[in-house]
């Protein structure tokens, strides 16, 4: 079996951009490639549109060369991750695409979402507001113009303090291309293993409860929201004087 893996953006294209500051191109590129590691230890033949922050083309044949890779690799399916962003930072929650009505790449969908939902049980997943199939459908030009079945999984809101939070962090890419690469296994039939732990990565409790967060030169972060929960207190976010205040 052979899978193509989009890395969203590159190079001159940073992609979505948090408020902090985190790059939607940095976030694809480094699931990506933890996915291709995990689906090459099972066994699989994997190329990817880039794998790094440089780009084979540019910004005028972007999308249509990221489709002749695909293409002239043979591959079986195709796979563009990104990561999602809108105007209000309240947006949360992870997508996957394929094109209109239903066809081969539906199954492959539905199967990633089983899986992605089973890995984030407190993340939001946004179905169709149309027909409410667990896979929205777009005519996204990397979808239509690939030859393989194509997916497109929006991982999370990089416009969102919390979830941009997430998107930074090993762990949460690693538990991402971890339920990508389950999911494809779960309809192909093929086994994959465990991603290497993050050796940053801490628990921080207050009483009985307990959130993840990484450590970084002797300092422990976590993202706002959760800690402030764990401290029963709550957290909205103000745009005009980007300010996170907690009450």
């Amino acid at each position: 079996m052979r899978i193509c893996i989009d890395p969203g953006h590159g190079g001159y294209d940073p992609g979505a951009v948090g408020p902090s500051g985190v790059l939607e191109k940095d976030v694809t590129l480094a699931v990506s490639l933890l996915l291709a590691d995990l689906l090459r230890q099972a066994g699989i033949e994997v190329t990817l549109t880039r794998d790094s922050d440089a780009t084979s083309w540019d910004e005028a044949g972007d999308l249509g060369t990221r489709c002749s890779i695909s293409d002239q690799f043979g591959a079986d399916i195709f796979i563009s991750i990104h990561a999602n962003a809108a105007a209000n930072p309240a947006g949360q929650g992870m997508e996957v695409y394929t094109t209109p009505g239903y066809t081969d790449a539906d199954a492959l969908a539905e199967s990633v979402i089983n899986s992605m939902e089973a890995a984030f049980p407190g993340m939001v997943f946004r179905a169709d507001p149309i027909d409410g199939d667990q896979d929205k459908e777009a005519n996204y030009y990397v979808l239509k113009r690939t030859s393989a079945p194509a997916i497109l999984v929006e991982l999370a809101f990089i416009s969102n303090p919390d979830e941009e939070a997430l998107l930074n962090s090993l762990a949460y890419q690693q538990q991402a291309a971890l339920a990508i690469a389950q999911g494809v296994g779960n309809l192909y039939g093929f086994s994959v293993g465990q991603p290497a732990p993050d050796p940053n990565a801490i628990t921080i409790k207050a009483g009985d409860q307990a959130c993840a967060g990484t450590l970084i030169n002797g300092t422990a972060f976590a993202p706002v929201r959760k800690l402030a929960e764990l401290l029963g207190r709550t957290v909205r976010w103000n745009g005009e004087t980007r300010t996170v205040i907690i009450e």
